[in-house]
């Protein structure tokens, strides 16, 4: 959860550049509302987030076990890296899929049945079950039309209020901020159009 939720009339953007583990965030928030603290009326989700699931901690953790000492790069085993690397490959579930049970279980299916091989075949582990990575309780983080999320992202730039980037080890204003927002927006119109070519398949 953005650390400007803990701030009062502060809204918070996950944006689609974030893998997201859905179990993780709705620990936090779960966490931080009985702290007191409002974060489900703040907190918006972009659909365009790919989701960390089962396969991908798994497969995380079993390419570090196969390094040698020498070469363990000392990852966390909570499946960020091999995220991207589904995103980078357009095979990433993300959160939109969350709303179409038809495509989420085709996903799942097909993207299990590829991670499972690798994690048998190449790297000697066990596979994922199914029950391990059904993260569709994320939707009742994000149940907000998204055309009401982009008209209040819209009024407040009209605004002109005051935008603060997160990121892992930096934060961005100003220009930097605004760099931000545009590659976003790029990439979302991408995942909309990835979508499109979806549904006419």
């Amino acid at each position: 959860v953005p650390s400007g939720i803990v701030r009062e009339g502060v809204a918070c953007f996950i944006g689609n550049g974030v893998v997201l583990d859905a179990h993780h965030l709705l620990s936090e928030i779960r966490t931080l509302e009985a702290g007191g603290i409002k974060v489900r009326d703040r907190l918006r989700v972009s659909p365009g987030c790919p989701l960390i699931l089962g396969y991908h901690a798994a497969l995380d953790r079993a390419r570090e076990a196969a390094k040698a000492a020498c070469d363990k790069i000392g990852t966390t085993g909570k499946g960020i890296g091999p995220t991207y690397e589904d995103k980078v490959a357009r095979r990433a579930l993300r959160v939109y899929d969350l709303f179409d049970r038809e495509r989420f279980a085709a996903k799942l299916k097909a993207n299990l049945e590829y991670h499972n091989f690798v994690l048998t075949q190449h790297l000697g582990a066990e596979p994922v079950e199914r029950r391990r990575v059904d993260p569709r309780e994320l939707r009742e983080v994000e149940e907000r039309p998204r055309a009401v999320r982009r008209a209040r992202r819209r009024r407040r730039r009209e605004r002109g209020a005051q935008v603060l980037a997160e990121l892992a080890e930096r934060a961005l204003e100003g220009d930097g901020a605004r760099r931000v927002r545009e590659r976003d927006a790029l990439e979302e119109e991408a995942h909309r159009e990835e979508v499109r070519e979806a549904r006419r398949q």
